[in-house]
């Protein structure tokens, strides 16, 4: 079996040492989840009850508003719907509220709970025909057609509501949960938190709000809000745990489907998945894990890469809102202009609309760091053919462009050329624009990339954003703040330079993924 490597929260809130986890541990017991990690816990379970259990100097709770992001098949709600099992356990007269974005979701949280009870043997609370389920009398589920509730002898209740301000008003609990928060819709979902935190203003120091669950589909709402300000620190009542994707680790992921990937790229992401997601770590008692590595593949194979990488690894879409470039990484890539080499690559790309022409060349030094240049950037394209004849005794590469829009008109007319002096090579989306700009980033932030300060390029890259687009991240052509055209060249000519040049064996750069 290979080493077992944990996976590690990118947000974590400090927790005393010798935090109480015992509300935890009985929850997960009584839900049948034994696990090889401390406290018979797996990892992120504990790490759940540690945050949620963490106390002050006062002993009510350490932080009043805990938000939990963890990827699919993790046990996220698992740890957390355990921690309310063990505190009704162990608070006599305790009260849970438990929502989703649903009612009929929240209803099959505390159905599905108080089942597992039932079937673990601690039914029979108040059994009062041979019909009702048998067990030693600890608790009782009513199942009533989305008002589901479990009742316990010692006073305790859990129940679940739908997501409306107005289903929840008056129901004062020590505990509210939100799961699913990334599904709740951004104005509907804020209102509804607003309405939700009064309900435990006279519970006591003990009480507490959990907001859990993955992306949705932008960078807005009531759950990326309530992530944002815990990892910004705006509160110190707030608390979080968070295992997820990076804006960084996700410039290193080629989007292209798992099959077109090489050996050495799919070992990569590997490693990342371990990193991010807890299942692959998640030991049972049996020995076998709560999502394997090969289900994971499974999943990447049949999934979009966005929504793989949004479900399981909790990455956020990046909107018009997200800039694509790191620009203190971008000032500490300047460096004095320099002189193109013997072998390099070139690019041109086009405005939309036609109004502006940037061609760039690439290439990599004798270190391994990439080099990107403008070579002209002009208004219109009747330049640009003049300008790529005028150089065809220098580069003896095809000159790169994305084979779309208004970049198609310049290469017909460069074919076109008796005789043709120069050759060209249209890209495509999925096999040359999309990893072409996400290694440009990637390259910036691992500080390989090179640069001579030309201020068309950094204009460029500086109002550049990304935009989603049938499953890949592009750099918004509409959405960006200026011309992205002299961006796009640069990361097609590096792009061309790097898997031409290492087709041809000329040398090329073969590192990225080290």
């Amino acid at each position: 079996m290979p080493e077992i490597i944990p996976a590690v929260p990118r947000f974590m809130s400090a927790v005393p040492e010798g935090t109480d986890v015992s509300d935890t541990k009985l929850g997960m017991e009584m839900l049948g989840f034994t696990a090889e990690g401390d406290e018979g816990l797996f990892t992120q379970s504990l790490n759940v009850g540690r945050v949620l259990a963490a106390r002050d100097d006062e002993g009510g709770c350490l932080y009043k508003q805990v938000v939990v992001e963890i990827g699919r098949r993790a046990t996220k709600s698992t740890s957390i719907m355990a921690t309310i099992v063990g505190r009704a356990m162990n608070r006599p007269g305790y009260k849970a509220v438990i929502t989703a974005q649903s009612g009929t979701i929240a209803s099959s949280l505390v159905l599905e709970a108080g089942e597992t009870l039932e079937n673990n043997g601690f039914a029979g609370y108040k059994r009062k025909t041979t019909d009702d389920v048998e067990g030693d009398g600890t608790m009782r589920l009513l199942r009533n057609g989305g008002r589901e509730r479990i009742e316990f002898s010692n006073g305790s209740r859990i129940w679940c509501v739908p997501p409306t301000a107005a289903a929840i008003r008056s129901k004062a609990a020590d505990d509210i949960w939100i799961d699913e928060g990334g599904e709740h819709e951004a104005d509907k979902g804020q209102a509804f938190l607003n309405a939700v935190r009064p309900l435990m203003d006279t519970r006591g120091e003990l009480a507490q709000l959990i907001i859990s669950g993955t992306p949705g589909l932008a960078r807005d709402g009531m759950f990326w809000n309530a992530l944002e300000d815990v990892r910004k620190g705006v509160d110190p009542d707030d608390g979080i745990v968070d295992y997820s994707l990076s804006d960084e680790e996700y410039s290193e992921l080629d989007p292209r489907p798992w099959d077109d990937l090489t050996e050495e790229q799919r070992d990569y992401e590997r490693a990342v998945w371990r990193r991010v997601h807890p299942g692959p770590s998640s030991l049972k008692t049996d020995g076998s894990t709560l999502t394997s590595i090969r289900t994971l593949e499974k999943r990447r194979k049949k999934m979009p890469f966005h929504e793989f990488v949004r479900e399981y690894l909790c990455y956020w879409p990046a909107d018009a809102a997200t800039s694509a470039v790191d620009m203190d990484a971008w000032a500490a890539a300047e460096r004095p202009s320099p002189t193109l080499p013997d072998k390099w690559a070139w690019a041109y790309d086009v405005a939309p609309d036609g109004s502006a022409a940037a061609l760039c060349a690439a290439w990599r030094d004798e270190e391994g760091n990439a080099w990107v240049e403008v070579l002209d950037y002009q208004a219109g394209t009747d330049w640009l053919p003049k300008f790529a004849l005028s150089h065809t005794g220098k580069q003896r590469f095809a000159l790169a462009y994305d084979a779309i829009g208004a970049n198609m008109e310049p290469a017909a007319v460069m074919e076109a050329l008796k005789p043709k002096r120069v050759k060209t090579n249209g890209l495509h989306m999925n096999k040359g624009v999309v990893p072409a700009q996400a290694a440009f980033v990637r390259e910036l932030n691992a500080g390989r990339l090179r640069h001579s300060g030309q201020a068309t390029l950094t204009t460029s890259v500086e109002g550049a954003v990304w935009l989603q687009r049938d499953g890949y991240r592009l750099w918004g052509r509409k959405a960006s703040a200026s011309d992205v055209s002299p961006a796009v060249a640069a990361s097609l000519a590096l792009h061309y330079y790097d898997t031409d040049i290492v087709r041809r064996g000329g040398g090329g750069y073969t590192g990225m993924f080290d």
